[in-house]
């Protein structure tokens, strides 16, 4: 089976990549540099030249495989220009592109998405309805409305710390921010931050496209492990490793620190997953997130 992988050769992506390679498939992986091209080569897959403005390529890769994961998003957080609701607005284009190259068939279409999408504090299950208005929400929509149309379309929703080696996200950015201020910080004393290692979550793409027939069309997938930790505990970990402070702080200091990061920082992020593993079989069997804390980033 061939499966098309937009984000291939990201942290998370070139992980999805290995494993489904691993296991027997090919893969037709979206490149928009050269760079990506020859780290896709490096690995064994299939470089799809384009780009998620590129439309076309996006339907012409979906055509050209039996099953498409979307994982590529505009995560430029720092840039000067950041704009998230137009980085959304391009995703749905994009989505609505490589739909295209699925309609009329029984491929499996995969789109990620994050589980920070409920009320915070309340419990998030695959079938809890999540708050309207955020910008990136409008891609579940749009993916339970291509589930009704007859598409086998699922959402995974990934943890806000996808982590492990090579990890160039959040933890990272904690721990930068901690050693330019020399303060590790966290925002709600009860606040659970729910995570994954980037080998299991890669695990999770790879069942659901093996498991996609018992997959109700527009299902939510949770890829978490099965302990959240406190966000004061991650500061704690982080502060002892670097020797510096652990303070508390608001939600709009946090914000003014850390960015984007600092607002995922200050929600409360409750998360089942009971259904996925119901549904694919998935089990976690990596590291926890202090224990890869404490193994792989210092």
């Amino acid at each position: 089976m061939k499966v098309f992988v937009t984000g291939a050769s990201g942290f998370v992506g070139t992980q999805v990549t290995k494993e489904l390679l691993k296991h027997g498939y090919e893969v037709l992986g979206l490149a928009r540099s050269d760079a990506s091209a020859q780290k896709l080569k490096s690995l064994g897959a299939t470089p799809h030249p384009g780009s998620l403005d590129d439309l076309a390529s996006l339907t012409a890769g979906a055509k050209a495989a039996d099953a498409v994961v979307h994982m590529a998003f505009i995560h430029d957080f720092l840039a000067p220009d950041h704009d998230f609701a137009r980085n959304c607005a391009t995703d749905i284009a994009a989505l609505e592109a490589l739909a295209e190259g699925v309609r009329g068939t029984n491929k499996v279409f995969i789109n990620t998405h994050g589980t920070i999408v409920g009320k915070d504090g309340a419990v998030l299950t695959e079938t809890t309805p999540k708050e309207p208005g955020l910008p990136r929400n409008a891609s579940e929509d749009l993916f339970v409305k291509f589930g009704q149309e007859g598409l086998k379309a699922i959402t995974i929703r990934l943890s806000p710390s996808v982590h492990g080696v090579g990890d160039p996200s959040f933890v990272p950015a904690l721990i930068g921010g901690a050693k330019a201020t020399g303060e590790s910080i966290y925002v709600d004393e009860n606040a659970r931050w729910p995570s994954v290692s980037k080998y299991d979550a890669a695990v999770l793409y790879r069942l659901a496209i093996e498991n996609a027939e018992k997959i109700p069309n527009g299902q939510f997938l949770h890829a978490i492990e099965d302990v959240s930790h406190l966000t004061k505990d991650i500061a704690e970990l982080i502060g002892k490793k670097l020797g510096v402070p652990v303070k508390q702080v608001t939600m709009e200091e946090a914000i003014k620190r850390l960015g984007f990061i600092g607002y995922a920082l200050s929600t409360n992020n409750l998360v089942t997953k009971e259904e996925t593993e119901k549904l694919t079989g998935w089990k976690i069997k990596g590291n926890t997130l202090l224990e890869d804390i404490e193994e792989n980033y210092f």
